[in-house]
């Protein structure tokens, strides 16, 4: 009972580490909105928005 409950664990452990972050494009610090949405459609994004200094993109693949 003890060895399925460390195999579960982590397994449960590695589908959560290969879901953070996946598929979203590096930081990029900006000022205003109108720099983001070139930077995300580079990264192959729709679109981004400048907020709390940082180029959130949204749509994107993956």
């Amino acid at each position: 009972m003890m060895k399925i409950t460390i195999v579960l664990i982590f397994i449960l452990a590695c589908s959560f580490l290969g879901t953070v972050d996946a598929g979203s494009p590096p930081v990029h610090k900006c000022v205003g909105s109108k720099e983001c949405p070139p930077y995300c459609r580079s990264h192959g994004c729709s679109n981004g928005k400048c907020m709390n200094k940082k180029c959130h993109c949204f749509s994107c693949p993956g």
